[in-house]
């Protein structure tokens, strides 16, 4: 169990019902595209849904350091329903992190759901300094350089990063996992569900850290026992 604010009994049971609800709405979903269309209005709220399970099970399955051999599947999965509901106004926090772990999974362009958000923000003339930071990695032909970020009070900090040798950059990624991360964060569903009475918790992962960490080639071994940094994802073996 990687993650130590909550018991491995309880992270058994959130797989459990994690398994539960995929299998419904997969099956709910299909019945209603079939019925009705896919771009019948529930349908596309259905795709939304499945995004987000998704999105929670990948925290949940690195979380609980069970069945790490389904993290690049669920990620396959929640691509194919993240980019059929992607729309510029969507989160900040949550693009990044789907680039991030694009990165962490060794998944590039060649994927035609990685292919097809791509040309979706480039339709969008969506731009913005960390984005366009990943896709350098993740498409070649990406090679925009913006300067700025879309959003202020985010992810600045991590720009430095990439401007300073291996040693320092390491020691400012430190810093904002150890000092800015959980903070910046604060306005997100997640922040603080460990304290919940409700089982609302699926784990604080820092996959943009990880993914510049990889990206750049970086000694990460002092962010081995970081909080929030998802070390063994970093260190993840090509499938």
């Amino acid at each position: 169990m990687r993650g130590i604010l909550k018991s491995d009994e309880y992270f058994a049971e959130k797989l459990s019902k994690s398994d539960e609800e995929v299998a419904h709405y997969e099956e709910l979903v299909a019945k209603v595209c079939a019925a009705r269309g896919e771009n019948d209005r529930g349908v596309q709220n259905g795709y939304g849904i499945l995004a987000s399970i998704y999105q929670n099970r990948i925290n949940l399955i690195y979380t609980s350091g069970i069945r790490d051999d389904e993290i690049k599947e669920t990620y396959i999965s929640l691509l194919r329903y993240y980019v059929k509901t992607w729309e510029p106004d969507n989160s900040y926090f949550e693009l990044i992190k789907v680039f991030s772990l694009a990165i962490l999974l060794n998944i590039d362009s060649k994927n035609e759901d990685v292919a097809a958000l791509i040309r979706l923000l480039r339709e969008a003339d969506y731009h913005d300094y960390l984005v366009d930071f990943l896709l350098s990695f993740i498409d070649k032909k990406c090679s925009e350089n913006y300067p700025d970020f879309k959003w202020s009070n985010t992810y600045e900090s991590l720009k430095d990063v990439e401007s300073e040798n291996k040693e320092n950059a390491i020691a400012l990624l430190k810093s904002y996992l150890d000092n800015q991360w959980y903070d910046i964060h604060k306005e997100c569903a997640w922040h603080d569900s460990h304290k919940s009475t409700k089982t609302t918790y699926y784990g604080y992962w820092s996959f943009e850290s990880g993914a510049l960490a990889k990206a750049l080639e970086l000694d990460d071994s002092s962010l081995k026992e970081q909080l929030y940094y998802p070390y063994d994802l970093v260190h993840r073996g090509d499938d």
